[in-house]
């Protein structure tokens, strides 16, 4: 019997598989109690729809990591997932997307766990509030925890869709003042969401502002750039019908005039959520970025 077909009750058995339960699906504990024989793929099924890739993968890195799931001190319902080597140079901590309303842990956080520690780095994959949960400052907060912890060596950060606003905002000098956490050296940016003051991804912003008008140039990336912000690698798709493009040309604009060494990739073709980009036209585009940023 394979992960997808085993009931999730037994694989809440595992300690980190449970404590994980939110980066895996964005599903409340009445739903299992409901149906305590549903399978994974069943669950995920109902919960995002037929065809949705498998969480599988995850679930077993998981597994064979025991003690990788670390939950917030003050939301303990959420938590970050650390998969360390031996000797890193660096740290990188993974934020997947979702429009604040589910994380994309599969695309958006297991397939860069081996890249990035190929190419040397220690990888945390950050969880943070969804839907309710997901109320400006609660996911700063949550991420912020988990660049404490990675703080101990220079930080890569990445964050793709919703989860780019969230890293992009991370990367404000007035954020890492108010909540006390180290700047991260590098990000990398996804097909981000950015502006709730442009044409943008309405879940995104409804969610993270909680509808407060008087947030919405606040939580803003692009106004917030300075010229100490993180070196970048930007990418997105040419045409995208989720997150708008002008948000990523808006902060390839903002990073241009604040002076911030930064290199903006717009690849061919539609769509949204291509992580790796594996048969897109932005196919290798991670040892690009790693490229760029290793440059002083």
């Amino acid at each position: 019997m394979g992960i997808d077909e085993t009931p999730v009750r037994m694989l809440f058995e595992n300690q980190d598989v449970h404590g994980a339960r939110k980066l895996i699906l964005p599903l409340e504990d009445a739903f299992y109690a409901a149906r305590p024989d549903v399978t994974l793929r069943e669950a995920t099924d109902a919960c995002l729809g037929e065809g949705y890739p498998s969480f599988a993968g995850l679930v077993g890195l998981i597994m064979d990591h025991p003690g990788c799931f670390h939950p917030y001190r003050k939301s303990i319902e959420y938590g970050y997932l650390s998969f360390p080597i031996g000797n890193p140079k660096a740290n990188a901590v993974v934020v997947p997307g979702g429009g604040y309303e589910m994380i994309a842990s599969a695309n958006e956080g297991l397939d860069f766990v081996r890249p990035l520690q190929e190419a040397g780095y220690s990888v945390y994959i950050a969880g943070y509030g969804i839907k309710d949960d997901a109320c400006f400052p609660k996911p700063v907060i949550q991420v912020a925890e988990c660049l404490r912890e990675a703080g101990r060596l220079p930080t890569l950060l990445l964050g793709f869709s919703a989860g780019g606003h969230l890293s992009a905002t991370i990367c404000r000098k007035d954020m890492t003042e108010a909540f006390d956490y180290p700047r991260p050296q590098a990000l990398i940016l996804g097909y981000p969401v950015i502006s709730f003051s442009l044409p943008t991804h309405e879940p995104s912003k409804r969610w993270f502002t909680g509808g407060r008008g008087d947030l919405f140039d606040f939580l803003s990336a692009e106004g917030h750039v300075d010229p100490d912000y993180p070196p970048t690698y930007l990418w997105r798709a040419e045409s995208d019908d989720v997150v708008p493009p002008i948000n990523s040309d808006a902060f390839d604009r903002a990073l241009s005039q604040r002076g911030v060494r930064h290199l903006y990739r717009v690849y061919p073709g539609d769509g949204h959520g291509w992580g790796m980009g594996e048969g897109t036209s932005a196919e290798g585009w991670l040892d690009e970025a790693l490229s760029f940023l290793r440059q002083k």
